[in-house]
């Protein structure tokens, strides 16, 4: 059995048992009756609220890709996007692999420089996430404390200690690989290999050289508050969440951003346990705060599915580019 498909194993097992913990007291004709019973006009406004977000994705994507001699067109990149958010929904973190791989087919960009392009996107990004953490714990401190004590204390020094290594690990990936460069090349193998690596690298410090670093903030902040609205609306579209305010909204951001980037299928489980739970500190029952974060988790998704379906057929089904 090959790794890929025992980590695939492992995070549904994952998956599972999250999703029978959080629903251990939920019944599912009462989700059902959540979805029956919302105004839709606020997940139609969602929605669009995330296409917008997913566009502006691309156009940062494409600000990246521009300093390494590539030019994709804004269509193509929002159709990998979409692609990619369908894709972690089969698998866990395969958005990033089937998006680049997209691209490469609708608009020719090397796999290796656009791969790399979206993880200084990820790293940019959890910079923006660890920023918004920060301002959610100052603004609702009294609130959360003892949330993020008795979930996440005894978690943090690992947290910390597995960035640091990761860190100085790539930093010396990165000398061998420009050390031993001659060495590396004189072998046909590991010529390519090292010409792969390279191409990630730089890829992920195409950052450095952005024509334009405003606009890609600009881009960025697009992004996130998009995120933050096409979740904020949607407590209008249930009668027991019309009461949440903008700090909820801000909770429910980056407690679902922490549960989507879990390495569960579209982060199901993780994101429903986050969310679910910490409502309950802004009054709901747990009940509702459970039903809340299926329905903004499962509208998103269908969304999201939905458009991914399309930009699968649109993708590979038009000729590859020249």
């Amino acid at each position: 059995m090959s790794k890929k498909i025992i980590q695939y194993l492992v995070s549904l097992v994952f998956t599972g048992l999250i999703m029978s913990y959080v629903f251990k007291n939920i019944k599912f004709v009462d989700l059902i009756s959540v979805f029956q019973s919302a105004n839709y006009y606020w997940i139609a406004l969602s929605t669009v609220m995330m296409i917008i977000a997913h566009i502006a994705r691309a156009q940062r994507w494409r600000m990246l890709l521009e300093p390494l001699g590539q030019n994709p067109t804004l269509w193509g990149t929002s159709l990998a996007v979409f692609l990619g958010y369908f894709a972690n929904y089969i698998v866990p973190r395969m958005g990033e692999v089937s998006k680049c791989s997209a691209l490469q087919k609708s608009d020719n960009v090397p796999f290796q420089l656009s791969f790399g392009a979206v993880l200084a996107e990820r790293i940019f990004d959890v910079v923006v996430l660890l920023l918004l953490l920060v301002i959610n714990l100052l603004v609702e401190f009294d609130r959360l404390k003892d949330f993020f004590i008795s979930e996440f204390s005894s978690k943090i020094s690992l947290l910390l200690s597995l960035m640091a290594v990761g860190i100085v690990g790539f930093l010396l990936f990165v000398f061998l690989l420009k050390k031993y460069r001659t060495f590396f090349l004189n072998n046909p193998l590991l010529g390519k290999i090292y010409l792969f690596i390279n191409g990630i690298i730089e890829g992920v410090l195409g950052i450095k050289k952005l024509k334009k670093p405003g606009a890609f903030i600009f881009y960025t902040c697009v992004i996130w508050l998009m995120y933050f609205l096409a979740a904020y609306v949607l407590f209008f579209a249930l009668a027991e969440t019309q009461s949440l305010g903008l700090k909820a909204g801000l909770t429910v951001l980056v407690m679902g951003s922490l549960g989507m980037a879990a390495p569960t299928v579209g982060g199901i489980g993780p994101y429903h346990f986050l969310v679910g739970n910490i409502l309950v500190l802004y009054g709901l029952s747990q009940k509702s705060g459970i039903d809340l974060a299926v329905f903004i988790h499962g509208s998103q998704m269908l969304m999201q599915i939905g458009l991914g379906i399309i930009a699968f057929l649109i993708t590979f089904f038009s000729p590859k580019k020249a």
